[in-house]
């Protein structure tokens, strides 16, 4: 597990996580992708590749972590 440092590196707050799950369906309706929100993130709550992130900072800080793979 690596700490990524959101509000020290790029202050920036990581205010809630929705990710998504695959789930079997009744009978026919085989598998779909379900969302549900975390909540507030506690420390220990590892993100996953799929994760969608809701940030709360200024929008210079979010452009900047956008491009950091760029």
């Amino acid at each position: 597990m690596i700490d990524i440092g959101l509000r020290e590196k790029y202050s920036l707050n990581l205010v809630t996580i929705k990710r998504s799950k695959k789930k079997s369906g009744l009978l026919s309706l085989g598998e779909r992708n379900i969302a549900f929100v975390i909540g507030i993130p506690k420390p220990d709550t590892v993100i996953m590749e799929n994760d969608i992130l809701a940030l709360f900072g200024k929008e210079k800080y979010i452009k900047n972590i956008l491009e950091i793979d760029k």
